[in-house]
């Protein structure tokens, strides 16, 4: 009999879109005249959704709401996460460039319940950031980020922060820095963290990994199931998002539950277990995993996140 897996890690693509065109994201640029359009998760998509996973609340630790996008661009957002802490989810998260984080936005996270924020912040110097982060104010980025930790500090929220850097060739030599600077806005004693993830090449999409070590396995196909903003699975964060997709299955039409144990996803686990995954199309050319595990945290021990 096969064994039944049940995600423990669900990410919801919240909104498609962002105001930012940073230079690591596959948003910005197109392959095959594809053009990625804006878009957005209806209040009652996201609660369809939700609900067929109500059975299974013990068995999901974390909730993350974002993918290919900016969550604070969601105009439902604070009604999602109200929703997910009256249904008892944990660990719900969400990732922004922070720079659309203002006060209102601050005291709508706050007063919703959001456990984790991850504020995108590449540089310590405006020059870096904002050639990384295109588009984004790194003035008002940290002023944004500030101001909510401040708010947090002062209300007495739970709410924890991430401050993140992705590290790459423009801003690798200024982390010990970014760590002085950011250690004094944060509260270790609310689980905040510092933490680095090297830049990765989003399945090979942008660039081919090089020494790629396939013995690495993917775990994430084991724990995550990603839903898009219109309801289809995809199979990893690096699955192309503008390209021709695996077909999986759409969570508003389907039991989400089968869909993350169907042949496809089976097949991929079993090869990413065995160290073959440089045998797939789809994970030759993935540098996710060895990133993933080279990523840094400055708590430790540090508590588990979601990314």
């Amino acid at each position: 009999m096969k064994k039944i897996l049940i995600p423990s890690h669900i990410q919801i693509e919240v909104f498609r879109g962002c105001n930012a065109k940073c230079t690591m994201c596959p948003l910005n640029y197109t392959k095959n005249e594809l053009i990625v359009k804006k878009d957005r998760m209806s209040n009652e998509k996201f609660k369809k959704i939700i609900n067929k996973f109500s059975s299974y609340i013990s068995q999901i630790k974390y909730v993350s709401l974002w993918e290919l996008g900016e969550p604070l661009l969601d105009k439902g957002l604070f009604w999602k996460i109200k929703y997910l802490k009256k249904h008892n989810f944990k660990n719900i998260a969400i990732a922004t460039n922070a720079d659309l984080l203002d006060e209102k936005k601050q005291i709508g996270l706050l007063e919703a319940g959001i456990d984790t924020i991850i504020c995108s912040i590449d540089g310590i110097d405006k020059k870096t950031h904002e050639s990384i982060r295109i588009n984004t104010n790194f003035e008002r980025v940290v002023k944004n980020v500030q101001s909510c930790t401040e708010k947090r500090n002062e209300g007495n929220y739970k709410t924890r922060f991430l401050i993140r850097m992705i590290r790459q060739k423009l801003n690798y030599r200024q982390w010990p820095e970014y760590v002085k600077y950011w250690e004094r806005y944060i509260d270790r004693t609310k689980k905040d963290d510092i933490i680095a993830f090297d830049v990765h090449n989003w399945g090979g999409s942008r660039v081919e990994g090089k020494d790629i070590d396939y013995s690495i396995p993917c775990l994430d196909i084991n724990e995550r199931m990603i839903i898009d903003f219109d309801g289809e699975v995809t199979l990893c964060c690096g699955e192309n998002p503008i390209g021709k997709k695996i077909k999986l299955g759409n969570v508003l039409f389907e039991d989400p539950i089968t869909i993350f144990n169907n042949e496809i996803f089976r097949h991929y686990r079993e090869m990413n277990m065995r160290g073959l995954r440089g045998d797939l199309d789809l994970c030759k050319k993935c540098n996710i995993p060895d990133q993933r595990r080279k990523r840094i945290l400055t708590t430790a021990p540090s508590p588990k996140f979601a990314t």
